[in-house]
């Protein structure tokens, strides 16, 4: 089922590129480190990449209209010192369908905000390196908030910096303590800071 998700985001993310011309293209790669908000650990110890394409359309001077299509890397590390002797880390597979919208400020800056459709792929746990099946499973489907800052250095190439955060849960609390919530619905949630390279084709 999720491969026909990923498959149906595809094909409609490369028909709109192909059939606009008026639109405008490129890929992207960075770096991301992130936590989970909700798992009793704290701080951006885990390390991944993002990689992705987007198809743009600017509709005023300083307006933009994007899509993307993205993979992306997102969980949580807690690194044992001396005072901390647990070792926990979460690997979570994503593909992402982020809508935004840029202002571009000048010709060296625009900024971005809008929302990320997210599906969940598969995931790795591990608890004092031993493998971790949980019954709360992760949610299918995400729903995340961005915010970045682009910085360009020149048509083609630019370097981007965000923020991705969960808005509905990841999963459910593996846990009964009280733990953070956001609008409506308690559970885990995913924070995450990026950056990477965009060259448009």
């Amino acid at each position: 089922m999720i491969k026909k998700h990923l498959l149906s985001f595809t094909l409609i993310f490369f028909t709109l590129f192909a059939s606009a011309q008026e639109f405008e293209g490129g890929v992207h790669l960075g770096i991301c480190a992130s936590q989970v908000q909700g798992d009793n650990f704290s701080g951006y110890n885990k390390a991944g990449l993002y990689a992705g394409a987007y198809v743009a359309y600017q509709f005023s001077k300083h307006s933009v209209a994007k899509l993307e299509l993205d993979y992306i890397q997102k969980g949580s590390r807690e690194i044992p010192d001396e005072n901390e002797i647990v070792t926990y880390k979460l690997n979570i597979h994503y593909a992402e369908m982020p809508l935004l919208y840029e202002y571009i400020i000048n010709d060296r800056f625009s900024v971005e905000a809008g929302l990320a459709l997210g599906v969940f792929i598969a995931k790795k746990e591990e608890y004092d390196y031993i493998p971790q099946v949980r019954d709360e499973d992760f949610n299918r489907f995400t729903l995340s908030g961005i915010v970045g800052l682009y910085y360009h250095f020149n048509e083609t190439w630019r370097v981007n910096i965000r923020t991705n955060n969960s808005i509905l849960p990841i999963r459910p609390h593996t846990n009964n303590i009280d733990l953070p919530h956001r609008l409506f619905d308690e559970g885990q949630y995913s924070d995450l800071l990026s950056i990477g390279l965009q060259v448009t084709l």
